[in-house]
């Protein structure tokens, strides 16, 4: 009897726990209230007849729900595109959900010294599964400049639209855009008096429309995935001359099994640039490879054709190049060795030209650059999901390889010269990477030393490169990223006594700071060149002392301020 009792006390207060259980969970908002049952008495249940891995090309449904603010942490660079040299660091390993887009929007806003001005906006919108749009503005000015004031003010301005159309099979993709670049030829060695002289006479400004579309197929059970459209772009200066690009694109890829598949991609691109003359700078362009994974062992193997059809070309037009890239993997998602044999013909154009030096002057030449081989091999470690190291030596040898040097006529202004004979440049590099806690930091150096045949030196080609890129998050509510560059070993050509002389390193430090006021709000401020060294990235071009942007940035909420 006394057992039946216990028993009988046992169960009863284990009901009670439960009850009670159960109650604070109701409280609580649990899983367990406005519950739900649906009951189908004729749903069919069917498997696919042909499973497969849905890892391919498949949408990522953006969430509306109110999200935290979040900040990106690339650091915003006063100077203007194509002036600063290209210092491309490793990217740092990221969680996927930092890419989602966090708002709908945002507004910047910022006044600097020189007399800069800053604004910035983006938006994205539309229904999700139906169709999406965007849209991005962007200016940045500075009235005044290192060199005799306005006489190097510079100014960027854009403005960019694009959309996508979700259809039953695919997905059809739009966007237009303009952009408006100005500078100045401060170069200058001497000028007029101010009676005789005009600011305009010295400026050129870029301005580049561009319209684009294309359709990719979106069935993550296909065989076959593709995506084919066409871009086009029209470009002008203030020297009259411009340039057209329209580029037929189009890749894809097949699946043998989950191991192996090929792809396939094809440019067709016609091109004119019109200046004191009009040249055709037609370009087809078509590769295929076949790739393959064993265990630990990858290999790609296909190969590259290219046809110039430049008018200012009669000979050597045909080019194919091989294509192969290996990595076998010593230790698993550990320590790997690659390798690659490969080549390539590079679309070089006016738009591409001033974008790395927008001081070039009219009636520059223009000439595809010819990498006729490529050879280079390295070894990559991540130990562990927070370090990472690379280290790689390659060596190449091309053709048409272009170069910087000032005027003989105007020392403000760059001619572009080529080396019409293949040359061999060697290339030593070094990557590492650690994202730990806060503190996330990539460091990259590349040595580079270029063979010349008809010049004396790879003007205004850097032989080193060293970059630190450095993010700190404290507590969601301070952003700190800092950027240091350095950049030796350049040389340029005076036009005057014809000597080569070495330029001094760069070195620039940068520093970016964002503070979160509230869910709506933060300021910003962001320190360039805070060394205040002068340096010439091209010659006879002083760069900026130190320059401050200070603004505040507002968070659009969804569908509206």
């Amino acid at each position: 009897m006394n057992i039946k009792i216990r028993i009988g006390l046992t169960t009863f207060l284990m009901l009670i726990a439960v009850l009670q259980g159960m109650s604070q969970q109701w409280e609580e908002g649990g899983d367990l209230n406005d519950a739900r049952l649906l009951i189908e008495k004729e749903s069919v249940l069917e498997l696919p007849t042909k499973p497969k891995q849905l890892d391919k090309m498949q949408k990522i449904e953006r969430e509306r729900s109110t999200a935290p603010q979040q900040y990106s942490l690339n650091p915003l660079v006063l100077d203007l595109p194509g002036i600063m040299p290209d210092l491309d660091a490793a990217q740092l390993r990221r969680p996927a959900e930092d890419y989602l887009q966090p708002v709908d929007g945002y507004l910047k806003a910022g006044l600097g010294n020189y007399f800069t001005t800053y604004l910035e906006g983006h938006y994205y919108g539309g229904d999700e599964g139906i169709f999406q749009y965007g849209g991005n503005v962007k200016h940045l000015s500075s009235q005044r400049g290192p060199v005799d004031k306005e006489n190097s003010a510079n100014s960027y301005n854009s403005i960019d639209l694009s959309g996508k159309y979700f259809l039953t099979g695919g997905i059809l993709k739009g966007n237009i855009g303009y952009e408006r670049n100005a500078v100045h030829f401060y170069g200058y060695d001497t000028i007029p008096l101010a009676a005789d002289f005009d600011v305009d006479n010295i400026k050129q400004v870029y301005n580049v429309f561009d319209i684009g579309t294309s359709f990719m197929n979106d069935d993550p059970l296909a065989d076959i995935h593709y995506e084919a459209g066409v871009d086009f772009y029209a470009l002008s200066d203030s020297y009259e001359a411009s340039e057209t690009n329209l580029n037929l694109h189009g890749k894809g890829k097949y699946e043998f099994s989950d191991e192996s598949f090929i792809d396939v991609n094809a440019n067709f691109i016609f091109a004119s640039k019109n200046d004191s003359a009009k040249v055709n700078r037609n370009l087809f362009l078509m590769g295929g490879a076949y790739h393959y994974q064993y265990d630990q062992f990858n290999i790609t193997a296909g190969v590259k054709i290219a046809y110039n059809g430049d008018s200012t070309f009669v000979k050597n037009r045909f080019r194919i190049y091989p294509d192969i890239h290996a990595k076998y993997g010593l230790i698993e998602d550990k320590v790997a060795l690659y390798g690659r044999l490969t080549g390539g013909l590079e679309q070089v154009t006016l738009r591409s030209l001033s974008r790395e030096n927008p001081f070039i002057g009219p009636n520059v030449a223009l000439a595809h650059t010819d990498k006729q081989i490529e050879l280079a091999a390295g070894v990559e470690t991540a130990p562990n999901g927070k370090l990472g190291f690379k280290a790689e030596a390659g060596y190449s040898s091309i053709k048409n390889l272009y170069y910087f040097i000032n005027s003989d006529a105007d020392q403000s202004k760059f001619d572009v010269f080529y080396e019409n004979s293949g040359v061999g440049v060697l290339n030593l590099k070094v990557e590492a990477s650690a994202d730990i806690g806060p503190v996330r930091a990539v460091y990259s150096t590349n040595y580079y030393n270029y063979g010349t045949d008809s010049l004396d030196a790879p003007f205004h080609r850097p032989s080193l490169v060293n970059t630190l890129s450095a993010s700190y998050n404290h507590q969601d509510k301070l952003f700190l990223n800092l950027d240091f560059y350095h950049m030796s070993g350049l040389q340029a050509l005076e036009p005057v006594t014809g000597n080569t002389i070495d330029l001094n390193s760069i070195i620039d430090l940068n520093l970016k700071a964002d503070y979160v006021i509230n869910s709506n709000f933060s300021a910003f401020m962001a320190l360039n060149n805070i060394i205040s060294k002068k340096y010439e990235r091209y010659l006879y071009y002083d760069r900026k002392g130190i320059n401050v942007l200070l603004g505040v940035t507002y968070r659009l909420n969804s569908f509206g301020f």
